[in-house]
């Protein structure tokens, strides 16, 4: 499953694809934020 945007409570939500690389250090945040970016709403 690719990350999609979805809806939850009235909020935009990034859900990330559950076999992608888990987040670890704060170095892995601007992977989030273009993850976030590129996802399709």
């Amino acid at each position: 499953m690719p990350d999609v945007i979805r809806e939850r409570a009235g909020v935009p939500v990034l859900m990330c694809d559950p076999d992608g690389p888990p987040l670890v250090t704060e170095q892995d945040a601007p992977h989030l934020i273009v993850a976030r970016l590129r996802a399709v709403p």
